[in-house]
C-alpha cells in the first residue's frame, strides 16, 4: 500500500469552467485527506487554470495528455471509486447527476461524496493579472475611468460548443458585450466586471467570479439558458443579488 502522502486522486470534471470552479471546495477537501489532485481539462481551459488557478496539490493535465490513473479516465463508474492495490482515488464528478435524476447537476457533484456545497467561495482561490485587465479595459474596448455602461454576458457553454443568447435589452446607455477575444480570459473581464453599473448576463460561469468581485453595479439581471427557464441547477449557491429572470 501506498504512503499516505503518495496517495493520488483523479478528478473527471474536464469542462464547464463554473463546475471546475465549485468543485475546488471538494479537491480541497480532497487534499486534505492525504491526496494529490489529477485533473486533466479540455484544451481551452488548460492555459486559464494553470495561469489563474493554480494551487498547491492540484496538477492540471490536457485530456490528451499521459497522466497518471488514465486507465481509469474513460472507464464505465459513475460513483467514486478506490483503487485497492493503491489506495488511490478517482472521483467521476461529470457523471455525479446521474446517480441523483431531477436534482441539481452541481450539486450532485457534492452528494455523492456526502459533502456540503455551501462556502464554496472560500476554496474558490484565483490570481488577477492586472496590466492585461487595463489592457482590455482601456484599449481594447477604449473605455475610461469612471464612465458608465452596461455589461452583458449572453454566451455560455464549453467552447468550442459556446451558445449565444438572445437577451432582449431597451436602453440608451453604452453596452459592452462580453465576447472571446484571443489572449483573454474570463478572468481578465474582472475590471470590465466590476466597473461596470448594471449586469445582464445568462447563467454561466461568471456567476461565479461575479461573486467573488466588488461590483459598483446595483443592478444584476440573470437569464437562464434552458428552455423552459429555470434556476434549478444553481439555486442558493451565489451570494450577489441577482434578479433570476424567468
Amino acid at each position: 500500500m501506498k504512503n499516505t502522502l503518495d496517495k493520488q486522486c483523479l478528478i473527471k470534471q474536464p469542462a464547464g469552467l463554473g463546475d471546475i470552479i465549485l468543485c475546488q471546495k471538494i479537491a480541497d477537501t480532497i487534499i486534505k485527506r492525504g491526496y494529490k489532485i489529477i485533473w486533466p481539462v479540455i484544451d481551452q481551459y488548460y492555459d486559464t487554470l494553470t495561469k489563474h488557478m493554480q494551487k498547491e496539490g492540484i496538477t492540471y493535465f490536457k485530456e490528451k495528455d499521459d497522466f497518471p490513473l488514465k486507465e481509469l479516465y474513460n472507464s464505465p463508474y459513475k460513483v467514486p471509486v478506490t483503487v485497492k492495490e493503491t489506495q488511490d482515488l478517482y472521483l467521476p464528478l461529470q457523471m455525479a447527476d446521474q446517480s441523483f435524476p431531477g436534482e441539481s447537476a452541481l450539486k450532485a457533484k457534492f452528494k455523492i461524496l456526502a459533502l456540503d456545497h455551501n462556502g464554496w467561495q472560500d476554496n474558490f482561490v484565483f490570481n488577477r493579472d492586472v496590466n492585461k485587465e487595463d489592457v482590455l479595459y482601456y484599449k481594447e474596448l477604449e473605455l475610461s475611468d469612471d464612465e458608465e455602461y452596461i455589461l452583458v454576458n449572453n454566451l455560455y457553454g464549453s467552447p468550442p460548443h459556446t451558445v449565444k443568447k438572445d437577451i432582449p435589452l431597451y436602453t440608451t446607455s453604452k453596452i459592452i458585450e462580453i465576447e472571446m477575444m484571443d489572449g483573454y480570459s474570463m478572468f481578465d473581464w474582472s475590471k470590465v466586471i466590476e466597473c461596470a453599473t448594471e449586469i445582464y448576463c445568462v447563467d454561466t460561469s461568471l456567476f461565479y467570479l461575479i461573486d467573488m468581485l466588488d461590483l459598483k453595479a446595483g443592478k444584476l439581471e440573470a437569464y437562464s439558458k434552458f428552455n423552459p427557464p429555470h434556476f434549478m441547477h444553481t439555486e442558493g449557491l451565489f451570494k450577489a443579488s441577482w434578479n433570476y429572470n424567468e
